[in-house]
């Protein structure tokens, strides 16, 4: 018994020195924070850092203007450890063509604050990629106008990384729900850095270019009632991926909920490979409130879809929702406060989304009942998929 305690003893006496000669390590191997304000003007960015603040600047303020050269300094990759590029001061109300249009093999997250007096976002202005990273842009100012491709440059070697855009703590024009970037009271939907979420009710105008260029690996988005208008080429360019059961690549689809068309901007939906279209398993795919089907086939814009089904014909992309009539013997019982799944075999898991996509629950079971309660379920229905014990799994909709 000594001797296990005494053994014992020296196994915790060695864990803690290994603990504490790595802790010394990283202390010595971590760098610290270096933070550098420049006013560029006569003088250029690259000649107003010294060759040791170029290796080590984390944070860099720069105030006054900015040319071409001075861009394309920071696109040369010279600034190795930055973090932070702080433009929020500086006399910019044009942020000029390919101006943050780079690539970086690291993995570490760069911000970029833009200037409050921004204007306008020329083309190509910010694809900025991390290869392996994050790039975030704080907005400081009012949402500006916007050239073509300013995000994303729609080529495959830009679909990477990752792409956040948010409003600084003080901005009195813009706000951020889930993915979305908004107008402060909410009606005017700007821009999206990704699909997981719903477009917020109340949202009355989609901003022209809002997901340009975007290419995301899963295959719905709702667009709510309130939608009345969406500008220029708000989803020119969109790649919404599924693979279908038979193998074939979807475009996805988009569920619009107002009962009359919005009013639709210059190629709203302009798809870069029309192409596909000709194929019976690509496209995209378009669902709207039952009875509204011939207003969208006959509406300029909306009448190029591939396909325009009412919700009631609901189908859903790569899950392929679908009405009751299980292979497992499983029922919908719908009482006043909510439904009863019954099933012949057990029931491990139901997972609940919307049609938008967004999980809102994931409930394990382990059953051959299970009680939803309407108060969970979200208009117009909710998609249900249920997972059985033997690995299989199988999709319903229900309606709140």
């Amino acid at each position: 018994m000594k001797n296990q305690f005494v053994k014992r003893m020296f196994s915790a006496i060695a864990v803690l020195l290994f603990v504490l000669q790595n802790s010394s390590i990283n202390a010595q191997t971590e760098q610290p924070e270096v933070r550098v304000s420049v006013c560029v003007g006569e003088e250029r960015l690259e000649n107003l850092l010294t060759d040791s603040q170029k290796d080590s600047v984390t944070h860099l303020t720069i105030t006054g203007t900015m040319a071409e050269e001075d861009y394309a300094f920071i696109r040369r990759n010279r600034l190795k450890r930055i973090e932070e590029l702080n433009f929020r001061d500086a006399d910019i109300d044009t942020i000029p063509p390919h101006a943050f249009d780079f690539k970086w093999y690291f993995d570490n997250e760069l911000t970029i604050v833009l200037p409050t007096g921004l204007k306008y976002l020329s083309d190509y202005s910010l694809c900025a990629v991390l290869k392996w990273g994050k790039c975030t842009y704080v907005f400081t100012g009012d949402y500006p106008d916007v050239g073509s491709h300013i995000y994303n440059s729609g080529l495959e070697e830009y679909e990477c990384g990752e792409k956040i855009y948010v409003p600084s703590d003080d901005n009195s024009f813009l706000k951020k729900e889930d993915c979305f970037l908004y107008s402060s009271d909410g009606t005017r939907l700007y821009l999206a850095d990704e699909l997981f979420g719903d477009i917020a009710y109340g949202t009355r105008v989609i901003n022209e270019k809002a997901f340009e260029n975007m290419f995301v690996h899963y295959s719905t988005l709702v667009i709510p009632e309130t939608v009345d208008s969406i500008g220029d080429w708000a989803f020119a360019g969109l790649k919404m991926g599924s693979v279908t059961s038979n193998g074939f690549y979807c475009w996805g689809y988009i569920t619009c909920l107002a009962t009359n068309p919005p009013k639709l901007g210059k190629d709203v939906f302009y798809i870069s490979n029309p192409w596909f279209n000709m194929f019976e398993d690509y496209g995209m795919v378009l669902y709207v409130p039952d009875g509204s089907e011939d207003l969208y086939r006959a509406a300029e814009g909306w009448k190029d879809f591939w396909k325009i089904y009412p919700q009631s014909e609901f189908h859903g992309g790569e899950s392929g929702v679908k009405d009751i009539g299980s292979d497992k013997g499983l029922s919908v019982e719908e009482r006043c406060d909510g439904y009863v799944l019954k099933s012949s075999h057990f029931i491990n898991k139901v997972t609940g989304y919307g049609v938008g996509g967004k999980m809102l629950f994931d409930s394990e079971t382990d059953a051959d009942m299970v009680n939803i309660p309407k108060e969970s379920l979200v208009s117009p229905y909710t998609i249900l998929r249920v997972c059985y014990d033997d690995g299989t799994c199988e999709t319903v909709k229900l309606k709140p």
